[in-house]
């Protein structure tokens, strides 16, 4: 059986479609992924995988994500004083106080999760670029 992935970026028009054959099978032919990052805007991979750890929320998530709802859903504007922050490879909503449980182990820890950790330059400039094309793309 062939299936199709239909990829789309988070932040502009980008979008792929992608033949799978598999023995699997849906309903429909076609497999969505809405939150996916075109290659303009794969950069942003290394500012989340710094910055999000530690949150409440999972990026690009309005609902729980304080940076994405800050901008989306209509490609609002942010602050000259976050995008500051972000170039900076730091995402200006990011707060301690969060811990990680190891369950693998029979004695399970909890741990502070360390949010003193910045990412690159490049991460932080992927961001903020990603960010405007976003806002250009919604009409903020």
């Amino acid at each position: 059986m062939a299936l199709t992935l239909d990829l789309y970026c988070l932040f502009c028009d980008a979008q792929s479609e992608i033949p799978i054959e598999t023995e699997w099978g849906r309903n429909f032919d076609v497999v969505t992924a809405e939150d996916a990052l075109c290659p303009k805007h794969i950069g942003v991979l290394a500012f989340v995988n710094e910055q999000c750890p530690g949150c409440v929320g999972g990026f690009g998530d309005a609902q729980e994500c304080p940076l994405a709802a800050e901008y989306m859903p209509q490609g609002k504007s942010l602050s000259h004083d976050h995008m500051v922050v972000i170039l900076s490879g730091r995402c200006p909503h990011r707060v301690g106080g969060t811990y990680e449980l190891d369950r693998g182990k029979p004695d399970a820890t909890l741990t502070p999760i360390d949010i003193s950790e910045v990412a690159s330059s490049e991460a932080g400039k992927a961001m903020h670029d990603a960010i405007m094309d976003y806002c250009h793309k919604y009409g903020g």
